[in-house]
């Protein structure tokens, strides 16, 4: 898993993956010497998840060769394309160095995490590329948005009878 976050992080620059730590612990108090139970994380998570430039996220599940979804990895996965978050499992083929299967996991995540295109990208001024010395300011770099993704229309999103034909008490629906 280190080597793919290190090759993701050189090979896709716009794209930020973590490691998610999920665990189920129990300790002793020191002083009351009483058990307690250490939660982090949800059950079925992930073990990565990713942000790009733009705000896109995802989920990234990793297996071993003859690894299995858990009942609550399948209800994660089943709740996330629910809410349409991109959601992957990787695993190695069984020919397949772990340097190949590292590269094919990152092609993978670059085809889930999408183009580049229509983030913000750092834009430097000629005169900050040189070496200058520790007395003079330097200015920081800009922002520059590049071109924009065209996006298709939106789902429309479900109605119930609650929502539909209501007025909201702070904005009621126009006359008419």
């Amino acid at each position: 898993m280190r080597e793919l976050l290190y090759e993701a992080g050189r090979a896709l620059p716009w794209v930020r993956l973590f490691r998610r730590n999920v665990l189920r612990l129990k300790i002793v108090d020191a002083r009351s010497g009483k058990d307690r139970m250490v939660i982090a994380g949800i059950p079925g998570q992930c073990d990565l998840y990713f942000y790009t430039y733009g705000g896109r996220c995802g989920e990234v599940e990793i297996k071993s060769q003859n690894g299995r979804l858990t009942p609550e990895q399948r209800a994660w996965r089943d709740w996330c394309q629910a809410g349409q978050i991109p959601w992957l499992c990787l695993w190695p083929w069984p020919s397949e160095t772990s340097a190949e299967t590292v590269q094919r996991w990152v092609e993978a995540i670059r085809l889930v995490a999408g183009p580049s295109v229509g983030s913000l990208i750092p834009v430097l001024d000629p005169e900050q590329t040189g070496q200058t010395s520790g007395s003079a300011p330097r200015r920081p770099a800009r922002l520059a948005h590049t071109r924009s993704m065209p996006l298709g229309p939106l789902p429309a999103s479900p109605s119930t009878s609650r929502t539909r034909g209501r007025a909201s008490r702070r904005f009621p629906s126009p006359p008419g």
